[in-house]
C-alpha cells in the first residue's frame, strides 16, 4: 500500500530579491488563497477603469501581506512601484509559478 506525506517535503515559503533587497514570501493556505483569488477574479470584467484599478490594488495589497522584508524595512509595494514594468511582470510570473498556477 502506498503512503504519501503531502506536507513534509513541501516548502512553505521562498525568498526573492529586487535590486539586491531580499523578501520572504510565505505561501498562503488554501483558505487564504481562495480569498485572494476571489478578489482577483472578475476584475477584468469591470468596465469602470477607476473601479478596476481600485479592486486590483486591494487584491494586490492582500497578496503583499504574505511578503516580509529580509534585513531591511522596505515595503514590497513601494519597491515594485519604483521598478520598470518588466519587474512587476516577472514578479507576477514568479508568484503564479510558486503557487502552482503556472508551469
Amino acid at each position: 500500500m502506498a503512503k504519501y506525506d503531502l506536507t513534509n517535503s513541501l516548502e512553505k515559503d521562498f525568498v526573492f530579491a529586487i535590486d539586491g533587497k531580499e523578501f520572504l514570501f510565505r505561501k498562503p493556505t488554501v483558505r487564504e488563497m481562495r480569498a485572494i483569488a476571489n478578489k482577483f477574479s472578475g476584475i477584468e470584467k469591470i468596465t469602470d477603469t477607476d473601479e478596476q484599478l481600485r479592486q486590483n490594488d486591494e487584491a494586490q495589497k492582500d497578496l503583499y501581506a504574505f511578503i516580509s522584508s529580509v534585513n531591511h524595512d522596505l515595503n514590497i509595494a513601494d519597491v515594485l512601484n519604483d521598478q520598470p514594468v518588466d519587474v512587476q511582470i516577472a514578479f507576477n510570473d514568479m508568484i503564479q509559478k510558486e503557487l502552482g498556477a503556472k508551469k
